[in-house]
């Protein structure tokens, strides 16, 4: 009779053990249920940076690992702003490579209105998040994909020797920036015809 009893509490044990895994595991599976669905309900706010080609820009020109940076502005103390970085070589044809038009974060931050306000981001004046950017072209001016002949093939930087080596950098860098604009590279295109035919020879040449 005590064996009988021992096998039966045995049995009973088991019993008892099985319902509680089978408790857990039910659990465990409405845990990530649920897990899953806030994860699918929670709303985004994303954050890109386009590149904006202007109409004189030949068609298969790229920027090459341009340096940017997001910014959500917090407006109780910038120093709690979310600041995310990225490098990213800018085209208006998507390749294999990477390149694209645009590059950003699709979850940049939650879209949770009353989290946004509490913690400083929403601007009381007119209840708006601000975005900030800034861009860095590390990779220098803008290239052209050898695939296509275009004079732009030879915007890439302008190398300064004789006696303006020693013009500073900024200079350098500002002249970048308004080779960028269509008037200054018609400008230098022209002076540079100009010298070609002032040069010896240089008449001869160009007929």
């Amino acid at each position: 009779d005590k064996g009988d009893k021992g096998d039966k509490n045995d049995k009973g044990d088991k019993g008892d053990k099985s319902e509680s895994n089978k408790e857990k595991i039910e659990d465990e599976k409405s845990g990530s249920a649920s897990a899953t669905k806030d994860k699918k309900e929670t709303r985004w706010i994303s954050a890109f940076v386009e590149a904006r080609p202007s109409e004189d820009y030949p068609p298969h020109w790229y920027f090459e690992d341009v340096q940017f940076l997001v910014s959500l502005i917090n407006f109780e103390d910038l120093k709690k702003s979310i600041v995310k970085h990225d490098k990213h070589t800018f085209s208006p044809v998507e390749s294999s490579d990477g390149k694209a038009i645009d590059r950003g974060w699709h979850d940049f931050v939650h879209c949770d209105e009353a989290t946004l306000r509490n913690n400083g981001f929403v601007d009381p004046k007119d209840d708006t998040v601000c975005f900030r950017a800034s861009v860095y072209l590390a990779g220098g001016a803008m290239k052209v994909s050898p695939k296509t002949k275009s004079r732009y093939t030879s915007l890439s930087k302008i190398e300064l020797s004789g006696h303006y080596e020693k013009v500073p950098n900024f200079l350098s860098s500002l002249v970048q920036l308004w080779y960028h604009i269509g008037h200054f590279r018609g400008a230098v295109y022209s002076s540079a015809a100009l010298l070609s035919q002032d040069r010896p020879g240089g008449a001869a040449a160009g007929g």
